[in-house]
């Protein structure tokens, strides 16, 4: 009769090779990525994340190369949240082709959004980011709880971290606080974690495998 182990062994070894070929796959074809914002200047006093970019790449209109939605995270549209000023930071390579192509927002603001390239001046703690997304003020009018970038002349991938490791800030108001959320923290999809469980089931597998019979 052949050994249960040897049986099990396998099923999970060929699990492993399945993961790994999905998860090369899912990383291929992956054109959205979200991404949390944890970390603050201020204490909040609410959970974090404070707010989140949801980062697009496919689907978009002609003439658009990657979309960031900026919405107030769900602790803080709780607490009756609302954002203003947004900056990413891209390679500095990438800077002068960068292109605000439209702006939307949930509630429509006063004021339109637009680009400044390379502020001099960093956004509190959170450092230096080359790409700042504003209405010029930050009055009550021109306040969001969910607004959609959309950018030409970079991808995803000229993404890079400031001097200070973060991606993004975005200026968030409560009602008795105010204050910069910033980060950068990529949310894992549930089809990769489930992928990678599948994996992990297939090292245990290989190893249950590999024992040497007694």
């Amino acid at each position: 009769m052949r050994p249960r182990t040897t049986f099990l062994g396998g099923w999970l070894g060929a699990s492993l090779a399945l993961g790994l070929i999905l998860l090369g796959i899912t990383g291929q074809e992956a054109k959205a990525e979200l991404f949390n914002l944890n970390s603050s200047n201020t204490n909040f006093g609410i959970a974090a994340p404070f707010a989140t970019v949801n980062q697009i790449e496919t689907g978009l209109p002609s003439g658009v190369s990657v979309r960031f939605v900026v919405s107030v995270s769900a602790s803080a549209a709780a607490a009756g949240g609302t954002l203003g000023e947004f900056a990413l930071n891209i390679a500095s390579a990438n800077v002068t082709n960068a292109t605000l192509v439209s702006f939307s927002s949930t509630p429509t603001t006063a004021s339109p959004y637009t680009l400044t390239k390379n502020q001099p001046n960093s956004v509190s703690s959170a450092g230096h980011f080359n790409l700042d997304l504003s209405a010029g003020n930050e009055s009550n009018a021109n306040r969001y709880t969910t607004a959609t970038y959309d950018f030409s002349g970079f991808t995803s991938a000229n993404l890079v971290p400031n001097e200070n490791g973060n991606l993004f800030v975005v200026h968030l108001f409560l009602p008795n606080v105010t204050g910069f959320a910033f980060g950068g923290t990529v949310v894992p999809e549930p089809s990769s974690l489930a992928i990678a469980g599948l994996g992990a089931l297939g090292f245990v597998g290989y190893g249950l495998r590999r024992r040497p019979k007694k």
